[in-house]
């Protein structure tokens, strides 16, 4: 097993969900990330869900002159019922999904300390260490490329994942070189001039 990291809320190797998680595998290496991520996420989404919401306010207000002119004749003109119709819409969909937003990005943010991440004998998994929260993992042959690098101005793992070449980002353990070895053993590991440790520095 790697360092364990005292950053996080407790041993990141005694977590119940992440062994609930690898049943049957072996756990080489654990650490909690820092969480800066989903904290700026969060932050952004709170206040992006905030502006939707506000936003929609205004179709209350459309709604309320579209009712409010309806005609009384049967059956309605066309564009009134269009008109009805678009504001309710409109409310819905940004004070619904401004409500959504803020109610995710609100458990995203409180939930930022409790990111984990964790290499077994099969693959790389990434999981927030909250009931229900979601998982995500890759084995060996998914990933491209691993770099040391800085992130938010902090040491970490740069991770390439084969497809779309998507990146993940490892950062907040101390023990990284443990992180990167314990990838780099997985089964199926890609080798070659791009993978290892690379001393460069990448923004």
């Amino acid at each position: 097993m790697g360092e364990t990291n005292g950053k996080g809320p407790g041993d990141p190797y005694a977590e119940p969900r992440l062994l609930r998680e690898i049943s049957g595998e072996i756990l080489v290496w654990a650490g909690w990330s820092s969480g800066t991520e989903e904290r700026a996420i969060g932050r952004i989404g709170i206040l992006f869900g905030i502006f939707m919401v506000l936003l929609g306010s205004g179709c209350g207000g459309d709604l309320y002159h579209a009712v409010a002119g309806f005609p009384r004749e049967w059956p309605p003109p066309a564009m009134n019922v269009v008109n009805v119709l678009m504001a309710v819409l409109c409310l819905a969909f940004l004070v619904g999904g401004g409500f959504w937003m803020t109610a995710f990005s609100w458990r995203l943010l409180r939930s930022a300390g409790r990111v984990l991440w964790a290499v077994t004998d099969r693959r790389l998994l990434r999981l927030f260490a909250v009931p229900s929260g979601p998982v995500h993992s890759w084995t060996g042959a998914e990933i491209a490329d691993i770099r040391r690098g800085k992130y938010r101005g902090a040491e970490a793992l740069r991770i390439t994942l084969v497809n779309r070449r998507v990146v993940q980002w490892i950062e907040g353990p101390d023990d990284l070189d443990g992180a990167e070895q314990a990838i780099l053993d997985l089964p199926e590991a890609r080798t070659g001039p791009s993978r290892g440790r690379n001393e460069g520095r990448t923004e």
